[in-house]
């Protein structure tokens, strides 16, 4: 019906734009290089705590950015559920298999991943997390945060929220 797609084009245009809006946003504002500037005095952190404050104002704007503000953005523009954007429990059983499976995978990988040049070159972000394991698990929880903000944003936001409109759909094929 007409109300139907007149609300289907309205939902494309609030999430297509406020995407954008937020992607551009976040490239602006959440990079590293823009806590240097409104943290000046961070300059004199020995390097490894620097690094750590760097990456922690950049993964809590991650998710600031790829999760707070679209769940505002479903929540008071578009007054719909979340689960609609894929923000629910959803299977937990395989989930947790998943997760253990990965558990039992991962280590093997990144232990080799450990021996590339390129791979030491760029990780970890900060040095600090290898200091104890209470540091590590602090900084993996700050990952956690990150990853739950990209996830969120790419594929619940964008890809349910764009996921109705057929001609947005055929104009990315």
């Amino acid at each position: 019906t007409l109300s139907t797609s007149l609300n289907t084009q309205r939902k494309t245009i609030i999430v297509w734009f406020s995407s954008i809006s937020l992607i551009l946003l976040f490239l602006f504002l959440a990079n590293t290089q823009r806590y240097d500037l409104w943290f000046p005095e961070s300059r004199h952190f020995p390097l490894d705590v620097l690094n750590w404050n760097r990456y922690l104002y950049h993964h809590l704007a991650t998710f600031l950015f790829f999760a707070l503000f679209p769940i505002l953005i479903i929540r008071l523009l578009l007054k719909e559920n979340l689960s609609a954007y894929g923000l629910q429990w959803g299977d937990w059983r395989f989930g947790l298999k998943a997760t253990l499976l990965a558990a039992l995978i991962m280590p093997g990988l990144v232990y080799l991943s450990s021996f590339d040049s390129e791979f030491l070159a760029a990780y970890p972000l900060t040095t600090l997390a290898l200091e104890s394991p209470r540091h590590f698990l602090l900084w993996s929880l700050i990952y956690l945060i990150y990853y739950l903000g990209w996830e969120f944003f790419f594929r619940g936001f964008m890809g349910f929220g764009l996921s109705q409109d057929s001609n947005f759909l055929h104009a990315l094929m």
